[in-house]
């Protein structure tokens, strides 16, 4: 995958094979210099899919609040038996 913009160092823009742009948290993520070939999946904790490229703001927004969020997001979809937006811990 390619990683195209730095959210932090754990949080970047991502876009798959296929174009498909995506949200990717993992430790160090973000860390090097935008754009790069990622290549590494096992360091990916959460992926995000058909997650509007304009999340930039989600920048300052701390890691370990997305992380709860998107943990509440899972919650809910496991609990209401439904399918959710995947971008529901952004919004």
């Amino acid at each position: 995958m390619l990683v195209t913009k730095k959210i932090n160092n754990n949080v970047a823009l991502a876009q798959d094979a296929e174009g498909n742009d995506l949200v990717i948290f993992g430790r160090g993520v973000g860390f090097p210099a935008t754009p790069y070939e990622f290549d590494d999946t096992s360091a990916v904790q959460r992926v995000f899919r058909d997650v509007n490229p304009e999340i930039a703001a989600a920048a300052s927004i701390t890691d370990d609040v997305l992380l709860v969020a998107s943990d509440i997001a899972d919650l809910a979809r496991k609990e209401l038996d439904a399918h959710l937006n995947e971008s529901l811990a952004f919004t």
